[in-house]
């Protein structure tokens, strides 16, 4: 009896184990570029169009009705642009000014999270990185002064500001003028 068990779960056994591991295998691989792909399709039109003046979409204080990131945070306040580095490098500015956190986070294609700069790493200081694609399309023949060049991992990607609010009605001209101060714009040298 217990050979016609083993003879009939076995491969019972094997078949599960490798469906499994195809969903797995699959999900790993596709996953992440599915919801980014999802999030560039979704992204406010008027700030995805490759001549768009400002690249960078401000989102309102996240609130009980606020789903399009991922259980946000009542005490942050959003900014995002995505690019494509095919159409030229871009260049993101960032100077807020604030004594609360903040942080620019740099996403590539598959959910990699590459680059953050935040407050304590800036030092006070502006941020200025021109982000070059890296297969080399659209080179930049000049790079603006005081820019530091980072190579993205993809051609595509998304980048993420942060700011703490945890009164946003009191510091609102406060955070709002550091919001006129971040740039995402395509570098045409």
């Amino acid at each position: 009896m217990t050979s016609v068990t083993l003879k009939t779960w076995l491969p019972r056994a094997i078949y599960v184990v490798a469906i499994a591991t195809v969903v797995h295998v699959t999900a790993v691989a596709y996953l992440p570029t599915g919801v980014m792909n999802t999030l560039f399709r979704r992204f406010p039109a008027d700030y995805a169009r490759p001549d768009a003046a400002e690249r960078f979409a401000r989102s309102p204080m996240a609130d009980a009705t606020m789903r399009h990131i991922t259980m946000p945070s009542p005490d942050l306040l959003y900014t995002a642009c995505i690019y494509d580095l095919t159409h030229a490098p871009l260049r993101v500015r960032a100077d807020p000014k604030l004594e609360n956190y903040w942080s620019v986070a740099f996403y590539a294609g598959n959910t990699d999270n590459y680059l953050v700069v935040n407050d304590r790493g800036a030092n006070g200081k502006p941020v200025d990185i021109l982000l070059v694609s890296t297969s080399g399309v659209k080179a930049p023949k000049k790079v603006p002064d005081g820019a530091r060049v980072v190579v993205a991992p993809t051609d595509k990607g998304f980048i993420l500001v942060r700011m703490l609010a945890p009164d946003y009605a009191a510091q609102k001209d406060k955070l709002e003028a550091a919001r006129e101060r971040l740039s995402c714009t395509y570098w045409r040298d």
